[in-house]
């Protein structure tokens, strides 16, 4: 069983200790049935399969704990499971006070984390989870004063004094005042759901500065010990991964960045991030998007649309270009584009927009207009760039009228989804102008 054990294999030497038992139903045995089905538990919470390790759990209390160290860890654990009840109850049996004062923590944490779990029965503890999370929802509202306000009662020898700390970092880090969100979240205990989320912040704050820069060192309690904590937290090991997107985005102060390994290590990452909240893998999204489109304007046709593809298979797409067809669009308009590529995506985006949940009918169709604006913009610039073909005979002459006519219809097409657009109509008027459409002129005036 031990080298079972020694392999990670903790599902066999469940079942060998289980054999072992039935055999011969002894102590010792029992021992080692008690010690897998900790071992089993503790794989399933760091592979993320929470239900499937409450499901171990409840059979482990069926079957009874009798080594006071293996129930001291499994009652630490409980919380994590969301079995508030079955933790609370079997806490009184722990016999350290530092596990019970321990366990009231998590017990808090989990309150926080996920409030459904907590049973009716502990009103404070509800009560008390359900005012962190009323604060950090203040601050997503941007009202920092409306957050502070609801935390500054709680005293610093209370379960919540934590979450106090953590909202006022997060304040600052909202602010982009990185120096005093450090200066809070230095103050977290290493051990505790709140520092897991502060450092996955911490760490993006260099991203957010400067890609291809030197990465600085992982805030101290982000070290050690924090690889088993944030498994713990997390269910899998965010702070790492993320380290290791960082690595690649800038090895030793190089600038150059291996777009292909840290897009590797972007989609890594960033399904463990939207679990957490897919606002944190949206806004590592709008982190790399200006660095992306720098790295594809300095490669070549397919190396840039090899590297874009990359990207967006990793990254997380987001709200207002849910099918990547505008950062599409804007590549190809690049200088080593393609402007019927960029037109078609622009075209296509415009499909996206009437599907965007998230925007009023009215807030739509302006966008929409913006769209088809920029595509008649780009449609009367290459129109200029080839005036030649304008007043040449045959197929270029062709060419160059279908443009303009496009961008004419382009241009029209906004003034319809949103008349008020002055720019738009100034555009028209000097496109026709320009190419001395005089009836069309007239007509438009």
């Amino acid at each position: 069983m031990d080298r079972l054990i020694e392999k990670g294999r903790f599902k066999e030497a469940f079942k060998h200790a289980k054999t072992c038992l039935r055999l011969q139903n002894s102590p010792e045995n029992r021992w080692l049935v008690e010690r897998a089905y900790l071992l089993r538990i503790e794989e399933l919470v760091r592979g993320g399969l929470r239900t499937s390790a409450a499901e171990v759990a409840g059979s482990f209390l069926t079957f009874g704990v009798s080594d006071p160290q293996i129930l001291q860890s499994l009652v630490l654990i409980l919380p994590r499971l969301g079995m508030f009840r079955q933790a609370v109850a079997l806490g009184s049996q722990l016999d350290s006070p530092e596990a019970q004062a321990s366990l009231s923590l998590k017990v808090a944490d989990e309150a926080v984390l996920r409030p459904p779990d907590s049973p009716p029965s502990h009103s404070d503890l509800r009560a008390g989870g359900g005012r962190i999370r009323e604060a950090l929802a203040a601050l997503e509202r941007t009202s920092d004063g409306e957050s502070l306000d609801l935390l500054k009662d709680i005293p610093r020898n209370s379960p919540w004094a934590d979450w106090r700390y953590f909202a006022r970092g997060l304040a600052a880090f909202y602010r982009h005042d990185d120096a005093q969100a450090g200066e809070n979240w230095g103050r977290l205990d290493p051990g505790r759901a709140a520092s897991c989320i502060a450092a996955v912040l911490q760490l993006t704050m260099p991203l957010t500065v400067n890609v291809g820069s030197h990465r600085p060192p992982a805030p101290q309690h982000a070290q050690g010990g924090m690889h088993q904590i944030e498994v713990a937290v997390f269910g899998e090991p965010l702070l790492t991964r993320l380290e290791d997107l960082q690595r690649q985005l800038g090895q030793n102060g190089s600038p150059i960045v291996d777009w292909k390994k840290a897009c590797q290590a972007l989609g890594r990452l960033r399904l463990g991030l939207h679990r957490l909240d897919p606002r944190l893998a949206q806004r590592l999204t709008e982190i790399l998007l200006e660095p992306l489109m720098t790295a594809a304007t300095n490669r070549s046709y397919e190396q840039a649309r090899d590297l874009v593809r990359d990207f967006t298979s990793a990254s997380e797409p987001l709200p207002l270009d849910p099918h990547w067809n505008r950062l599409w669009a804007l590549l190809w308009e690049r200088p080593q584009g393609d402007l019927e590529r960029a037109v078609e995506h622009w075209r296509k985006y415009l499909i996206d927009i009437e599907q965007l949940a998230a925007l009023s009918p009215h807030e739509r169709h302006r966008l929409q207009a913006i769209v088809w604006r920029h595509i008649g913009e780009l449609l009367a610039e290459d129109s200029r760039d080839d005036s030649l073909g304008f007043f040449a005979a045959g197929p270029d002459r062709a060419a160059t009228r279908q443009r303009l006519a496009l961008a004419v219809e382009a241009l029209e097409q906004s003034l319809r989804l949103d008349p008020r657009q002055r720019p738009t109509y100034e555009m028209l008027l000097e496109l026709h102008q320009e190419n001395n459409q005089p009836e069309a002129l007239a007509q438009a005036a």
